[in-house]
């Protein structure tokens, strides 16, 4: 961020830092909360460095770790002998058992998999068993063959060597035989396999949660208060907080019809609308089969993405009947309207709930037709999301984004004209989407009745899902959801485009709220699923932008904008030290009671109690800095350093050929700067050093990164290069040619990408 690699001593020739803090020494490890530097400018004595304000705890004992459920191993899908037969009759004979015309297709389905996941269940501990019964006879085959060697030979002891000996041969051949075992063997090989790159990544342990803040029965956080430690006490506030969280948002049926309106004005076309109608066919399903990913965490069934891959011929036509039957009932089975919740830490104190991502772990049954319906809702979605927003539309990209911010920026301060960004801060927007909104939406904008009818059934306010909470391997209880849109599941970024749609064409549309206008085309907003920038001519538009958002958008939808986060940029004349004024850093408010809770009433000055961007410093939007004068080399340094530094913990690189390093080279090098260079220049320095480093990676063999160098010392190739990008059948070793990459990737953007989006016209 803005604060890496930040110095703390400004001086006239040299500037300096503060790398290290130091703590007490104790028996209990610390765990650092927060760092930040500020300037003392109360204080009684002086100082020519910024303080470091640090706050630390010590870290508790490792939280109690549950064991969980009973886990499917993988593995055994592999097995052609014993595992894959027995599953198969199994299947089998409960359909001969309870046909689907006598049962129904979904109580059917529930018997099979239910079945089958006990089976597999004990299939994993035979598994895990004969596992440990062949590690434990190698210990006791090596602890024999070391005591005869102290003692002399006998007849007794070579039996019992050969016993052992046969019992291991015994045990391996009960032990299925792994195929990828191979590919997990890519330390000492050369293939471009996740096993090969993973040596080469940022080692993380496993991050467990000591500790968290009380949650009140509000779901508010109480940062000010105790924490809790026990596994009952964190399940317990991390369950009243999401429970809190995804509750009945409603929706206000006057605000919500000044949205609708706007998404009536542009519907999906008739043709578009019959294009992804009917019944859920045997192929669809083949096709989101192939389309799972492996080794992905199962949901709370246990079944892993393996076994539908494993029997796709024979579960694709139960699924198809089972998914129709769904649709015509209006109701999901059981078991695909269970979840869990895990949590990831983001950034900030560990303590607060807050800071954590909820990732929705979801059967594989439920998200086989998630992706049935994405497929569908992909052909037509372009034709109804306004070109400003760029998230989960096919054929839109992340990067126009920004290059949109940039251009406007860069023709603003050459033509000395007035401007503002203005970057809104939403807070949990995927767990907030109101369902009578999203439910009315669909239909406002053009969806047929079949994909309505999903739409409902997903999100039934009598039928709602559930979910549980799961920490440190502990399982809370499950709770009801009436909001939000599941994180990890792959309908759901589709979906919360109907969310954000509405505000979309009501900013093109406001009269009264000013864009900036460039050579007759004029340009209010821009959007990345829910990360939302406003282009704002002056401040005056800055109460109407508050106005669309607190009076129109938050009660239709349920969003929130976290006002105290919103950030400003000032552009052209904006920046001048007379608009000082202007700027108002707080919001003046009152309280007012609205449903059962209570509300921020916005009444804000000019500055909105918008966080302004300083002269020397950037915003972050979409991970790309943009702001007033700040220094891109150093960005760039603080990039590469990072780079750097995870480079220097790489071992055992110098064993590999010339070919394999250029794999690690265009993989683990250029790609952590790819992102960037596309959006931002990259600095000539930064490019050289990453040349150097790479070259020294595939020619050198006592190669060793120093974390605070840039680029690395000469070295001679042994081919030109030009040749050295070459591939390998052509006399090369396969490395990317950065320069060209960079120059290429700039002429595809201009000529082919511009003219289909808006910064094009720029």
């Amino acid at each position: 961020g803005p604060q890496a690699k930040q110095y703390t001593r400004l001086g006239s020739s040299v500037h300096t830092r503060i790398d290290c803090l130091f703590a007490p020494c104790n028996s209990q490890e610390l765990q650092w909360y927060t760092v930040t530097a500020v300037r003392l400018t109360n204080a009684s004595w002086t100082s020519d460095h910024l303080a470091l304000i640090a706050q630390a705890g010590q870290v508790p004992d490792k939280p109690d770790i549950g064991k969980g459920p009973k886990r499917i191993n993988p593995d055994i899908l592999l097995d052609d002998t014993l595992a894959c037969p027995a599953i198969r009759t199994l299947y089998r004979e409960i359909d001969t058992k309870y046909p689907k015309g006598q049962y129904g297709c979904k109580p059917t389905w529930s018997k099979k998999l239910a079945s089958v996941a006990h089976l597999m269940q004990g299939q994993s501990a035979d598994h895990a068993k004969s596992a440990q019964i062949d590690k434990y006879l190698e210990l006791t085959l090596n602890r024999k063959v070391t005591q005869a060697q102290a003692n002399d030979p006998s007849p007794q002891f070579a039996a019992v060597l050969r016993k052992i000996d046969k019992e291991k041969r015994r045990a391996r051949k009960r032990k299925p035989c792994d195929p990828h075992s191979n590919l997990r063997r890519t330390h000492f090989e050369e293939m471009s396999t996740k096993e090969f790159y993973s040596k080469f990544k940022a080692k993380h342990t496993k991050r467990y949660i000591s500790e968290l803040y009380e949650v009140d029965s509000q779901g508010h956080v109480r940062t000010q208060h105790d924490t809790v430690h026990s596994p009952g006490g964190m399940l317990q506030a991390l369950t009243t907080y999401y429970e809190r969280l995804m509750s009945d948002k409603g929706m206000d049926p006057i605000a919500a019809e000044k949205l609708f309106a706007k998404l009536r004005e542009r519907k999906l076309s008739a043709a578009d609308r019959d294009r992804i109608e009917g019944v859920i066919t045997v192929e669809e399903v083949l096709e989101a089969i192939a389309n799972l990913a492996s080794r992905k965490s199962p949901g709370p069934d246990g079944v892993p993405p393996e076994f539908y891959r494993r029997f796709a011929t024979m579960l694709a036509p139960d699924l198809a009947d089972m998914y129709n039957e769904c649709h015509d009932d209006g109701q999901l089975t059981p078991s695909m309207m269970l979840g869990e919740i895990i949590l990831l830490y983001k950034k900030k104190d560990p303590r607060d709930v807050r800071n954590y991502r909820p990732i929705t772990l979801l059967n594989i049954d439920y998200k086989i037709l998630a992706k049935i319906l994405v497929s569908r809702l992909k052909k037509v979605i372009d034709t109804v999301i306004s070109e400003e927003q760029t998230g989960f539309v096919p054929g839109r990209v992340i990067t126009w984004n920004s290059h949109l911010l940039n251009l406007i920026q860069a023709y603003i301060e050459e033509t000395d004209e007035e401007g503002l960004f203005i970057f809104l801060d939403c807070e949990k927007a995927f767990d907030r989407c109101s369902w009578p909104f999203l439910r009315q939406a669909a239909r406002e904008i053009g969806f047929g009745p079949g994909i309505c009818s999903w739409i409902d059934t997903l999100y039934c306010d009598d039928a709602p899902p559930n979910r549980r909470v799961v920490c440190n391997g502990h399982r809370g209880e499950f709770f009801e959801l009436h909001s939000g849109v599941a994180q990890g599941c792959p309908l759901s970024p589709i979906l919360f485009l109907l969310i954000t749609e509405g505000l979309t064409r009501l900013v093109n549309d406001d009269p009264d709220l000013q864009g900036i206008t460039i050579l007759g085309k004029t340009y209010k907003i821009s959007q990345f699923a829910d990360d939302t920038v406003f282009l704002l001519r002056n401040f005056r538009s800055i109460r109407r932008m508050w106005q669309i958002i607190t009076d129109i958008y938050e009660p239709a939808t349920g969003m929130k904008v976290n006002v105290t986060k919103t950030e400003g940029l000032r552009l052209g004349r904006l920046k001048s030290a007379e608009y000082e004024r202007e700027l108002g850093n707080h919001v003046h408010a009152s309280l007012r009671v609205r449903g059962a809770g209570v509300q921020l009433q916005l009444d804000p000055s000019k500055g909105g109690g918008i966080q302004w961007c300083k002269e020397g410093d950037y915003i972050t939007s979409l991970g790309v800095p943009i702001g007033w004068n700040y220094s891109l080399r150093a960005f760039w340094r603080s990039k590469y350093f990072k780079c750097k530094s995870l480079m220097a913990a790489w071992h055992d690189v110098e064993r590999m050929s010339p070919q394999g390093s250029a794999m690690v080279g265009n993989a683990m090098i250029y790609s952590r700067f790819r992102y960037w260079a596309h959006c931002l220049a990259l600095s000539k320095e930064v490019r050289l050093a990453i040349g150097r480093d790479v070259k020294a990676l595939i020619w050198r063999k006592d190669i060793h990164y120093d974390p605070d160098e840039l680029g690395s010392e000469k070295v001679k190739a042994f081919v030109q290069e030009v040749s050295q990008c070459l591939p390998c059948r052509q006399g090369g070793v396969g490395s990317l040619y950065w320069e060209g990459h960079e120059k290429a990737r700039g002429t595809y953007e201009i000529l082919e990408r511009s003219v289909l989006y808006v910064w094009g016209y720029l």
